[in-house]
């Protein structure tokens, strides 16, 4: 074996990349279709944006936190900061860190003055928009009090009563998340979240639960 072990470490390389090759090809082959559809998409926003003197919101917030960060004052609440007094601001769940990062000197300033006032709204269990930079983690720090940006002391409230959802659903909600509080999650600010999150049920009407669980053994699932 030691005279063809030569030959044997330049068959192992050769298939080694081939491997590695067909391993690209067939996730390639596999995007292909949403690529191309995004990719097509893209090309259209922009066109639009183009025509239209249009940003998205996204690229606003960048913009605008480049321009802030030099601004020894910065300029944003010379221009708008004593026109509003008063903050609402709801789905906090789901506000990136550039989106507070610009609103926090201009709150900040507002609240400098008396009977001013910021309201957050949000569950961080709803958050849904992380793979657009929104980050669930900032409403947590601030309802644990983690985290304070601002020279007032905050004041938490709850809400305790579900009006919106059917008694069946608001039951199955308190104990699926009560038992991943406790059993699955190992982040000490999540497990709190989760295992505080009972509400009382309110409405009467009947309602209905169903789960469909994933085939992690399946090709087609085992990716999703």
């Amino acid at each position: 074996i030691e005279d063809i072990s030569s030959n044997l470490v330049d068959y192992f390389q050769t298939c080694k990349t081939a491997i590695t090759q067909l391993y690209l090809l067939e996730n390639i082959a596999q995007n292909i279709v949403p690529v191309s559809v995004l990719n097509a998409l893209n090309h259209t926003l922009n066109t639009l944006k183009t025509d239209q003197r249009k940003l998205l919101i996204s690229e606003f917030n960048q913009i605008i936190h480049h321009e802030i960060k030099k601004q020894p004052t910065p300029f944003i609440y010379e221009r708008l900061g004593e026109k509003y007094r008063h903050f609402f601001i709801d789905e906090f769940q789901d506000t990136s860190v550039l989106q507070w990062q610009n609103l926090i000197p201009l709150i900040d300033n507002a609240l400098a003055s008396k009977n001013n006032s910021l309201m957050l709204v949000g569950d961080a269990k709803q958050a849904i928009y992380r793979w657009r930079g929104g980050v669930a983690e900032q409403f947590i720090h601030l309802y644990n009090q983690n985290e304070q940006p601002f020279q007032l002391t905050s004041q938490i409230d709850t809400l305790e009563s579900n009006f919106r959802s059917a008694k069946q659903i608001v039951s199955f909600n308190n104990k699926f998340f009560s038992f991943i509080g406790q059993s699955l999650l190992n982040a000490p600010s999540y497990a709190k979240l989760f295992k505080n999150t009972n509400q009382k049920q309110e409405q009467t009407l009947e309602g209905y639960v169903n789960l469909n669980f994933l085939d992690i053994d399946s090709k087609d699932d085992k990716n999703l």
